[in-house]
Formats: structure tokens, sequence, C-alpha cells
């Protein structure tokens, strides 16, 4: 029996911009002094500021429900969950009855190189100390780094191995590869490879034509694959079928029910 897919999700997956076509807001229903009514109102898309193609949309509610199917596996790690603290994220099921990772079972792999080890730090999703640890990767000498984690007893096998191929991240983070300004979706996508992910999914567009350069260009070798949401339901021939999106400005209760104004 093949095993499914094994996808390492980013955060911005699994945003409400991308996985919730809607968002819930209070409106008037009789003037200025009547009770505010909770609906739940389909944004916009394709708005100036980058708002979510239908497309995606579609394409997100499809990789949910293949999750829910089993016919893929969710992956997350420590360095995305602490990501995910300084973000509008919903990794947890919430009202919106169009959220389209509701009632999966999320799997975790650990850190490559757990950054608890290494730094102390009151908020581990903040981007000056993601940025301290990446600093640190990338300029330690790895003789030495290697030499201090077969001493030390705190590290787990998992790491003493992965710190054999650290170089890998570094190459990742050269600016001739992906580049130091993509360290942290770097660091992701080594995480995937130490693990034995297949997909690295993201909707970051710009670090996805980094990867697929490098790669095109044979300056990087790895087994993972970085995908957009309609990348993966190709290469995956995940179903859409049966999926649709209501029409942005559609407004419903929290029963299901679609609420029209009066008048």
């Amino acid at each position: 029996m093949n095993t499914p897919p094994k996808i390492m999700v980013d955060t911005g997956i699994v945003s409400i911009g991308w996985a919730d076509p809607a968002c819930w807001t209070e409106i008037d229903t009789n003037g200025p002094l009547a009770n505010k009514l909770l609906v739940y109102r389909i944004k916009e898309r394709n708005t100036p500021r980058g708002g979510v193609s239908l497309e995606n949309l579609i394409a997100v509610q499809a990789i949910g429900r293949a999750a829910r199917n089993g016919d893929i596996l969710f992956y997350e790690y420590p360095e995305l969950a602490w990501e995910s603290w300084d973000g509008y994220h919903s990794w947890a099921p919430n009202l919106s009855p169009l959220y389209a990772f509701h009632s999966i079972r999320w799997h975790s792999v650990p850190s490559p190189l757990e950054r608890s080890k290494f730094f102390q730090s009151d908020n581990w999703g903040k981007g000056e100390n993601v940025e301290l640890f990446m600093d640190f990767l990338l300029k330690n000498d790895l003789r030495q780094l290697n030499d201090y984690m077969y001493r030390s007893d705190k590290f787990s096998d998992f790491e003493r191995q992965c710190v054999k191929y650290l170089s890998l991240f570094q190459l990742m983070c050269d600016d001739k590869v992906i580049g130091r300004k993509r360290a942290r979706d770097c660091y992701h996508l080594w995480a995937c490879e130490c693990s034995g992910l297949d997909f690295f999914l993201t909707t970051d567009s710009t670090f996805l034509n980094s990867y697929s350069n490098a790669i095109k260009h044979k300056k990087i070798a790895l087994s993972c694959k970085v995908v957009m949401p309609r990348g993966l339901v190709e290469l995956l021939h995940i179903s859409m079928e049966g999926i649709s999106i209501p029409e942005p400005g559609k407004m419903f209760l929290m029963s299901g029910e679609e609420y029209i104004p009066k008048g």
C-alpha cells in the first residue's frame, strides 16, 4: 500500500485569506440603534492589494478535502508553529463554514536543529529572533558545531544527523541560489528535506520562482518540491469537483443559511 504524499504546510496557506473565502463581520439591521448581526460575508477577490484568486481558493478547498479523506498528509514543525503566532492564522477549527482545514489531523516532525537549544526567547515568533538563529546557522563553523553537538547530551540523534547536512541549508541561502533574504523559507524547506517530506506547500510565488530557478540550473538537488496550491492539485491529480465558492458580497448566518438584507 502506497503512503499518501507528505506535505509541509506554510503559514500563508492556513491564513484566513487563503483557507477561508469570507470573514465574520457585524452589520446593522435596523439602523444605528439596533443590535448588530454577526454574518459571514464572502470577500472580494483579485483586489489591487493582492486578493486571492477564485482558482486558488478552490484549489485550497480541494487540498483540505483531500487531507480530510486521508489522500494526503499534512505536517507542521516548531518553527512554523511559532511563526503562526505573529500572524492572523487559523490552525484550529473555527466557526467559518467554508474554512478549508476543518477536522484535519496534523502530523508533526522535529526541527532539524531545535532553536531553543541554542537561544532563549520570550517571543519565538519574533522576526529578529529568527534572524539571529539564521545568522548563527549560516556563519557557524560546521566542524566545530558538529563536535559541540556530539559532546552534548541535549541533542537528539536526529539533530546530530541533520547537522551533517547543514551545508545544504547554507547553500540554499547563498545569494546565487535562493538567497539570504529567504533564509526562513529555506529553513522550512531544509526541515522538509531532513524529514523526508514530499512537498512544501506555500503561497509565496517569489520563493517558488527562486527555488525553481535554482533547481532548473542545478544549483541544488532536493527530494522535496516547493509548490503553490494550484500546482499541488495538478501534480497529485486532486479533484476539485463539487467545490464552489459563493459570489463576493454574499452573507450567511451561523446556521449556514444565506442572509439577504431587507429592502
